[in-house]
């Protein structure tokens, strides 16, 4: 009697357990897909910023007129005339404002400038050794480049004497300058382009302008 107990109770304990095992089963949540961003393309960070710093080599020719105040006849002024090379180098920086790129740049060239010549003869020739420029620039993206204006001062260095004016000395000058060019990009980093400034130094002696066309090739850090 005992033994029929047991079987009989461990018979009803397995259903219950089955029971509950099923009635446990619940159908299986299904999730919806997790939808997959496409990768974004990898953008340079300057593409089109113009922000930093460069520098480059320069080369150019000028045209000069010069009028030595009251050295011509009856207390006039003597007109000269000039050109020459030059070859030089530039540093400067940029920063971008939305579409306007403001900027500094300082430069520095070994010339040739020759005046006079033609006017008192070589013996008299003045001699423009070298120049030296601080400029600020503002300019805007234009096409593949920067369209840009400049102003600044200029120093001249020279150490010509003209002797049929009585060793009269022309002596080194600083002067202002304004002018307007153009750099293009060449990939990411190089530039090319090319630059026209006009000169002026004014004293109590003398008088001179200067224009100058420079080719420019740099490099963008």
């Amino acid at each position: 009697m005992r033994l029929k107990f047991i079987a009989a109770a461990t018979a009803a304990f397995g259903a219950f357990t089955m029971t509950a095992q099923a009635g446990s089963l619940a159908p299986a949540v299904e999730q919806p897909p997790v939808a997959m961003m496409p990768a974004q393309p990898v953008m340079p960070a300057r593409a089109g910023d113009w922000t930093g710093a460069y520098a480059g080599l320069s080369i150019g020719g000028s045209d000069i007129d010069a009028a030595v105040k009251g050295a011509g006849e009856n207390g006039s002024d003597l007109a000269l005339t000039g050109d020459g090379g030059s070859t030089g180098l530039f540093a400067g920086y940029n920063y971008q404002l939305g579409n306007i790129v403001v900027g500094v740049e300082f430069d520095f060239d070994a010339t040739n400038y020759r005046v006079g010549e033609d006017e008192v003869g070589p013996e008299n020739t003045v001699v423009v050794e070298a120049t030296s420029r601080l400029k600020g620039r503002v300019g805007v993206p234009l096409g593949n480049g920067l369209a840009y204006g400049v102003a600044g001062i200029v120093g001249a260095s020279t150490n010509s004497v003209i002797p049929a004016l009585g060793n009269f000395a022309v002596e080194d000058g600083v002067g202002y300058l304004l002018g307007a060019g153009y750099d293009m990009r060449i990939g990411d980093n190089l530039l090319a382009g090319g630059e026209v400034l006009y000169h002026e130094f004014d004293d109590d002696n003398l008088n001179v302008e200067v224009t100058t066309f420079r080719l420019r090739v740099g490099y963008r850090f």
